[in-house]
């Protein structure tokens, strides 16, 4: 019953910002865009403004003080062979931050067409095994997000030789984190929400409103209804 509530409040609160994630997922060129969803102690959801970043990287915006995190939102440039499917470095730093949902966003290559693709994810921090999934990835992982931000560097620096014996190493530790996440996914550690799946699963959740969201977030803490 916890996880539904929590996936009722996580997921649920997403739909309001779709709008605002396919604009700024068109908006992508070569750098990353996002932004936080936050909860403030009215109970009303409402999104940070919005930060740019590299072609890799964006540090987004925090909630205001007194306020509760519900998810993140960033945009990932134009891929061909792309997906908006998060990396092991997204994550990552979403599990680092403890943040309870993670949307993506990505231009991609459908049919000879290019289109907006979001998907979003939520922690189900309510089961029995997601502290240790948790300490176990972001250990794995650790060396994976280090590799590719060194890569970077060093490719920029023309170290080919370098980068090619980084490469090595880091699809065999990026291997070791991938089968982590799989394992969450099946264990309902890390739940894909049904936003991104398709319109009529959209429509459900189109009737969760602030209030409403609200009220989940209060009974999923333990803290009943006040």
């Amino acid at each position: 019953m916890k996880e539904e509530l929590l996936k009722c409040l996580i997921c649920g609160s997403l739909w309001k910002f779709l709008g605002e994630m396919d604009r700024l997922t068109d908006e992508t060129d070569d750098v990353e865009k996002g932004f936080t969803v936050c909860l403030d102690r009215k109970g009303r959801l409402h999104a940070v403004e919005a930060a740019g970043g590299t072609s890799s990287r964006v540090e987004l915006r925090t909630c205001p003080s007194g306020d509760v995190m519900v998810a993140t939102f960033h945009t990932h440039p134009y891929d061909p062979e792309g997906s908006a499917e998060p990396s092991v470095a997204d994550f990552y730093g979403a599990l680092e931050e403890e943040a309870p949902g993670m949307c993506v966003g990505q231009p991609v290559s459908e049919k000879g067409f290019i289109s907006n693709q979001v998907r979003c994810y939520m922690f189900n921090k309510a089961h029995p095994e997601y502290g240790e999934f948790r300490e176990r990835f972001l250990r794995e992982a650790k060396l994976a997000r280090l590799l590719t931000e060194s890569l970077a560097i060093l490719a920029s620096a023309g170290y080919a030789d370098e980068v090619k014996k980084g490469i090595e190493l880091y699809a065999g530790e990026k291997r070791k984190a991938e089968a982590l996440l799989e394992e969450a996914k099946r264990k309902g550690i890390i739940v894909e929400c049904p936003i991104t799946r398709s319109e009529s699963d959209r429509s459900y959740f189109r009737h969760v409103g602030d209030k409403y969201i609200a009220l989940l977030f209060r009974r999923a803490k333990g803290g009943g209804k006040r």
